[in-house]
């Protein structure tokens, strides 16, 4: 595919016509300033309608700046022309060669037209080749292979790999081998980490141990459940038994009360004086008293008297010792028939149960086995993924021998490659080891190469953009692509010396010239005056002026690209 010219529905823009060939697009100022400035003349504007023809998203810019303006890409595809056109009112459709697209689909129909139907691996998409030869952002001059901001490593490698005609496949199936590793790892992780789902399984126990606990608990609720009885009357036997023990222990109470109340008997009766007439004379000696005889008489009736109160006495306590002691043994008695009904009681209490003590019984069971098969559930995807890390793991390995394999078979040429890019870098660098490096990535990452475009040893400012033509030329070079040209803005050219710039045309010229290339530029008009001093007439008409499709000059709106004045912020 080459293109053959840019152009717009309006009659202030200057139309682009591309030849094979060099073409370069020269930007002017009308008078010199100290500092050299080229901005806003339309020289890297040319490259983002460029894209925007060519599918790239919507660019606001345009919208808002631009409203009304249709811009046309026309190019030819082996040895047929096609056009795209885009409105900026309209950025959801797209034009091809008459018919119109939505946006996806007008890119998959120029996807389809250059490469084939469903001929790019996934991954690899119309705008991320494209993207490849017309380097439209100030970053995509940073590196040899950036060229859409931000696009992450994997995609970098493997569009450029894909262009080169390196293997695609160990790539994809390395990246797959690796989104699998970090979603096993990631799961896993969210299991051992996270709160929520470590409650859910586990609360705060350590798996193994509780599995243990529960295992005991659960052998324990089936004994107690498989010699369970079920009593239909269970409450009232209950109830009946905490009678008889209410009354048992108020019996117990009464028998403690009689049993003092003998005691003070017995006590009572153990403590009798005999007061006789010795006694009483023995008294009335100690006190040095006479005893005449009608004294003792009066002590013998006395004593005639206690004895028989005493007798009264004791008889009186007799009795009420001997109905005490009847009543304690009936009492005791009862205390002996309720206590033999109690241990009835409590032995049938003790081999059944109440119904709801069953069902608490059958659920505490089924609760403890629920909590047990979440603990194995964990156990086993824990396993699980352990099982399946050493697996991807192996995976890994195995992939790894596979693409050392691969190397090895196409080493010459991977050499190919190694040696074309050094063959340019080394007319910028004569004297310098450079290449293009393609190596085994065995690091468990989703590269599955390391590619680096060497030229050791040099601390030139224009290294970077002598590497980012090379490694170019050799995407413009590539079968596979069957894009025919590439598409370079100014900022490439900046820290180059004249000589630089003078070798990169020479070399741009003469891929053109063999192979049926293109190769676009724009270039500021000092830069092209050193070329001019740089080379001699003859050659610099050659090569130079005689390839030059347009001028941009600054001195008025109508000598700028779009023969308007606007302030497009566009990178």
């Amino acid at each position: 595919m080459t293109i053959n010219s840019i152009t717009a529905n309006k009659k202030s823009f200057h139309t682009v016509v591309f030849k094979d060939g060099l073409n370069i697009i020269v930007a002017k100022q009308k008078e010199p300033v100290s500092i050299n400035t080229y901005n806003g003349v339309g020289k890297s504007l040319l490259l983002h309608i460029a894209h925007f023809c060519f599918g790239a998203d919507s660019i606001s810019e345009f919208k808002k700046e631009l409203p009304g303006w249709v811009f046309r890409l026309d190019f030819t595809h082996e040895g047929k022309k096609h056009y795209v056109e885009r409105s900026t009112d309209n950025q959801g459709k797209t034009i091809i060669d008459g018919k119109e697209f939505k946006h996806k689909e007008g890119n998959n129909t120029l996807s389809e037209i250059i490469f084939g139907v469903d001929s790019l691996p996934d991954k690899v998409s119309w705008r991320s080749l494209i993207s490849r030869y017309i380097r439209r952002f100030r970053g995509s001059y940073t590196s040899f292979d950036t060229f859409i901001p931000k696009e992450k490593d994997y995609n970098k490698l493997l569009n450029n790999c894909y262009l080169l005609g390196i293997d695609t496949d160990l790539i994809i199936r390395k990246k797959e081998i690796k989104d699998r590793l970090d979603s096993n790892l990631n799961s896993r992780d969210s299991i051992k980490k996270d709160d929520t789902f470590r409650k859910y399984f586990l609360g705060d126990n350590d798996p193994v141990i509780a599995a243990s606990s529960l295992k005991d608990e659960i052998s324990v609720i089936e004994k107690a459940i498989s010699s369970f009885q079920v009593s239909e009357n269970y409450h009232e036997i209950q109830s009946e038994a905490d009678e008889i023990s209410r009354k048992k222990d108020q019996l117990e109470s009464d028998c403690f009360f009689f049993k003092r109340r003998i005691d003070n008997i017995n006590q009572s009766l153990s403590q009798h004086i005999a007061n006789n007439d010795f006694h009483l004379m023995e008294l009335y000696g100690e006190a040095k008293v006479g005893s005449p005889e009608m004294v003792k008489k009066s002590l013998k009736e006395i004593e005639v008297f206690h004895n028989n109160l005493i007798s009264s006495r004791d008889l009186r306590l007799r009795k009420q010792l001997e109905q005490q002691e009847k009543e304690l043994r009936e009492k005791e008695i009862q205390i002996k028939a309720l206590g033999d009904k109690m241990d009835s009681l409590l032995l049938y209490l003790n081999t059944h149960g109440a119904l709801e003590e069953y069902v608490a019984l059958t659920r505490k069971l089924s609760d403890s086995k629920q909590e047990l098969s979440k603990i194995e559930a964990f156990q086993q995807l824990q396993k699980e993924f352990e099982d399946t890390y050493r697996n991807i793991r192996s995976e890994f390995i195995n992939l790894e021998t596979e693409a050392a394999k691969y190397l090895e078979d196409n080493s010459e040429f991977i050499e190919s490659l190694s040696s074309q890019f050094r063959s340019y870098a080394k007319e910028f660098y004569p004297g310098k080891v450079s290449g293009l490096s393609i190596t085994n990535n065995t690091g468990e990452n989703c590269l599955r190469y390391s590619m680096d475009a060497k030229i050791q040893d040099d601390s030139s400012d224009g290294i970077n953009s002598v590497k980012v033509f090379c490694f170019d030329m050799l995407l413009l070079l590539s079968p596979i692509a069957h894009i025919d040209f590439v598409f370079h803005d100014s900022r490439l050219f900046p820290d180059m010396d004249p000589r630089q710039r003078e070798i990169l045309f020479r070399i741009a010229n003469r891929i053109c010239t063999n192979d049926y290339k293109q190769y676009i530029c724009t270039i500021n008009e000092e830069q092209v005056k050193m070329l001019r001093e740089q080379m001699d007439e003859k050659e610099f008409k050659t090569l130079i002026s005689d390839n030059i499709r347009l001028e941009l000059t600054d001195d008025s709106p109508e000598s700028k690209l779009l023969g308007i004045q606007v302030d497009l912020k566009l990178d």
